[in-house]
């Protein structure tokens, strides 16, 4: 599905904002991890393989792992909070390309 779709297009200065907190259990969880991988792979540099944790304190996070099962698992464990402060996000997204990363 990956391969199919990016022979479509990428995805241009694209970054998931990734859940996986309590609340989100069954499809709803299966859905995220699903989603947060698809945007993570469609997505050129420098955000490719990335994506953002859903945190008070937002951090970009490499998705880690060589086939979708390994990553989905990945996805399923990250560290999360119930809340996301949004503004700050956006403004931690702002600064991570001058960062280098």
């Amino acid at each position: 599905m990956v391969d199919d779709l990016s022979k479509e297009g990428k995805l241009w200065n694209c970054m998931a904002v990734w859940d996986v907190s309590p609340s989100m259990k069954g499809t709803p969880m299966e859905v995220a991890v699903a989603l947060g991988i698809l945007v993570s792979e469609l997505s050129e540099d420098p955000w490719k393989g990335k994506l953002i944790t859903f945190s008070e304190t937002p951090e970009l996070q490499n998705v880690e792992g060589d086939d979708l099962k390994s990553k989905a698992k990945f996805l399923r464990f990250m560290d999360w909070v119930l809340t996301l402060i949004f503004k700050k996000c956006l403004t931690e997204f702002l600064k991570w390309p001058w960062k280098g990363i």
